[in-house]
């Protein structure tokens, strides 16, 4: 079985992509979860400010953190995402 993997090269990076937002539906969130069990699978569906944390692991390295505030709003152009640090 293949898991889901990025390589990422020496003094390169590479941007963070957990969620997704359709245009018809921009109070809900689409999250980039590779299970089979639903129950884990976080449900985000109406307008709010709402705080994400991620731990993001890889082999032979420390794990990366992160906290985000997420506004989501109706309207797609006032949604915002900013850094929590």
């Amino acid at each position: 079985m293949i898991l889901p993997n990025a390589h990422i090269l020496p003094n390169q990076a590479r941007r963070f992509d957990a969620f997704w937002i359709a245009h018809d539906r921009s109070t809900q969130l689409q999250f980039n979860v590779y299970s089979d069990a639903t129950g884990y699978i976080p449900r985000i569906e109406a307008e709010g400010r709402y705080e994400l944390s991620y731990v993001v692991a890889a082999d032979a390295f420390p794990a990366s953190r992160g906290s985000f505030i997420l506004s989501l709003n109706k309207s797609l152009e006032l949604t915002t995402l900013e850094s929590d640090s």
